[in-house]
């Protein structure tokens, strides 16, 4: 983990200088995020289900609330975008979900000209960016539910949007972890759980026997992640998942694109 004083940007938002831990994209240490309600030391992993019930999801600490979105500047299928990342490229196999969350104001770039793709995102973030593309009503949700998120930041509303919804859940301790990373089959569940609450069915007939590391697919996120793999929400190499990895921002950007598609 590298610390660094960065200016960040969230939906139009780039006067914030904040401190900011930048994760570089790398394997997950052993024992790192894992079962819901069962935390590595220093790490906790994702939501504590209730009986029965799979765990949650992530995010990246940054701003506020994007100011509302200009139609014209943020029409997904708009010819008009002009790439502003000297990072992305477009034969990037994640440019087309770079330009989607960019110009749907989901989460932009760390400054004007750098989307940091191999950056990793909090918990916080990622239910923030999941918020902002279910277009809540963030005025509803003033109360939080989680002792480690107060109410009045950035992120506060969405994650409790996520909570009343039942698309996150906690660690089961009353604590949220807004600022621990979120893992790719962790962001799995939360999309599948946004899914079906919108009356999308995430059902699966696939395997996903043929991955080397599927017995590293928490038991709790099976169904989501064969279901996200099915769906091309979430993209592998063909060999590998990876499921405990924390996800990148490249990672996140094509996830919310291949659900929305």
């Amino acid at each position: 983990m590298y610390h660094a004083t960065a200016v960040l940007s969230c939906a139009g938002y780039r006067d914030k200088t904040l401190t900011a831990d930048l994760v570089i994209t790398a394997p997950a240490a052993p024992g790192a995020p894992g079962r819901e309600g069962t935390p590595a030391p220093q790490s906790p992993a994702e939501e504590q289900p209730a009986p029965g019930q799979p765990p949650a999801e992530e995010g990246r600490s940054i701003t506020e609330n994007p100011p509302p979105a200009d139609p014209e500047k943020t029409d997904p299928d708009s010819p008009a975008w002009v790439n502003p990342f000297a990072d992305v490229h477009a034969d990037d196999p994640f440019y087309e979900a770079v330009r989607f969350v960019n110009q749907r104001g989901l989460f932009i770039g760390v400054s004007d000209f750098l989307f940091a793709p191999s950056v990793t995102m909090t918990r916080a973030m990622f239910v923030t960016v999941l918020g902002r593309l279910a277009e809540v009503d963030v005025a509803e949700y003033t109360y939080s539910s989680f002792s480690d998120v107060a109410p009045g930041l950035w992120y506060s509303e969405y994650v409790e949007w996520a909570a009343q919804k039942q698309i996150i859940l906690g660690y089961g301790d009353g604590r949220f972890g807004p600022n621990d990373l979120i893992t790719k089959e962790q962001a799995a569940l939360i999309i599948a759980r946004y899914a079906e609450l919108i009356g999308q069915s995430t059902a699966s007939s696939v395997s996903l026997a043929g991955y080397a590391d599927v017995e590293d697919v928490s038991s709790w996120a099976l169904d989501a992640m064969t279901w996200a793999v099915e769906n091309n929400i979430y993209v592998s190499d063909g060999i590998s998942l990876d499921p405990q990895e924390p996800a990148s921002r490249a990672v996140v950007a094509m996830m919310l694109y291949g659900f929305a598609k």
